[in-house]
């Protein structure tokens, strides 16, 4: 892997910007993030990606209503304009993201990449480079860092690490044993990546060997840590009887409270069980709107699962095109189970498609339990 430097877009400062900038820091280091913010708005368009930064850290410190996705937005183009740090913050949320979504990963790629721009941006390749290098190549490039950076202390790149050597092409007893430790002290330190990872790898039994009460155990530790994915997977747990006595009141119960904090699985889960009625009395217009909840979270499953529910049971639709709307939009979301849903629909009835789709995205279902 060739170092290559980091490519930024051309900028010029002004005198006002500059001005702005400087008394913009003053301001956030008073913790006065509304003045920095209302200085560095007429600035936003200019191209600077310090200014864009610093607006990023004063809207995610801020924390009104709609100061995250503002916040995410102005993150995302500092790192486009080539801010390090900007880069560096994205790389290590999609490395947590993936490491926490998964207990195996069948393509290692799209992790190391992440890793590597999240562990050394400063000597990596350009992503074209990153994309085609030899996967060993890659791999090995990426341990080293880690391994560096858990030296430091980096409890994400000592998790990184672990799944990097628990990937490896030939693991061994020594490899695994290090992989366990690191996970541990990253655990024992209150990382929720970790807990996640080692949880779905113990109900996996893919990459160590199953271990369904040890997976119960750490989803539990994460649940009582405020995890809302661990806690997820906790209600799982109690729902098919993993490494516990299935207990459906409480796995309701814990699907209802993470519903409630955002989840974008656990309305889906119960969505589904309440349009089943097996475990739960059968509630179809619950289920419905639960299922509805999640799709608007960006649950691929819920909106494939909305697809097929309108399928059979059209009189439930409030909407034209609601069942094929549900498929388009699982579509988006990388689901294509229910692209047949689609098929048939001739060219012209696509814009009331379309006009179906919106409408269901400007609402959020409010399920009533």
């Amino acid at each position: 892997m060739t170092p290559t430097a980091t490519i930024t877009a051309p900028f010029t400062s002004t005198p006002e910007s500059r001005e702005a900038f400087a008394e913009a820091r003053r301001l956030i280091s008073d913790r006065d993030f509304s003045g920095a913010i209302t200085l560095l708005t007429p600035f936003a368009c200019s191209g600077d990606r310090n200014i864009l930064f610093t607006l990023n850290y004063a809207h995610e410190r801020r924390r009104l209503p709609g100061d995250r996705v503002k916040s995410l937005a102005y993150l995302k183009e500092a790192a486009e304009l080539g801010h390090q740090k900007a880069t560096e913050i994205i790389a290590r949320r999609k490395v947590a993201r993936l490491i926490g979504s998964k207990g195996q990963m069948t393509d290692l790629r799209p992790f190391l990449v992440a890793t590597a721009k999240a562990f050394f941006p400063l000597e990596i390749a350009s992503s074209t480079e990153l994309d085609t290098c030899g996967l060993a190549e890659l791999t090995a490039s990426v341990g080293l860092a880690l391994e560096e950076a858990s030296k430091s202390g980096d409890r994400l790149a000592q998790t990184a690490l672990a799944v990097t050597l628990l990937h490896a092409d030939t693991p061994t007893d020594a490899s695994n044993a290090k992989a366990l430790r690191l996970l541990q002290s990253a655990i024992d330190d209150g990382q929720y990546e970790a807990i996640r990872f080692l949880g779905r790898a113990y109900l996996d039994g893919t990459l160590i060997p199953a271990d369904f009460t040890k997976a119960f155990e750490l989803f539990h530790l994460g649940a009582e840590m405020g995890c809302t994915e661990s806690r997820h997977r906790l209600a799982e747990c109690y729902l098919r009887g993993t490494g516990v006595e299935a207990d459906i009141p409480v796995a309701v119960r814990i699907l209802k409270e993470n519903t409630k904090a955002g989840h974008p699985y656990s309305p889906c889960l119960l969505g589904a069980l309440y349009l089943e009625g097996t475990k739960v009395p059968q509630d179809i217009i619950l289920g419905r709107d639960l299922l509805k909840l999640s799709a608007s979270r960006r649950c691929a499953t819920a909106a494939a699962q909305l697809a097929h529910f309108f399928l059979w049971n059209p009189e439930y639709a409030l909407i034209g095109y609601e069942r094929q709307a549900y498929a388009y939009i699982a579509k988006e979301l990388g689901d294509d189970s229910k692209l047949e849903e689609l098929a048939g629909l001739p060219l012209a009835e696509f814009p009331e498609l379309l006009k179906s789709v919106k409408l269901i995205k400007s609402v959020t279902p409010e399920p009533n339990f």
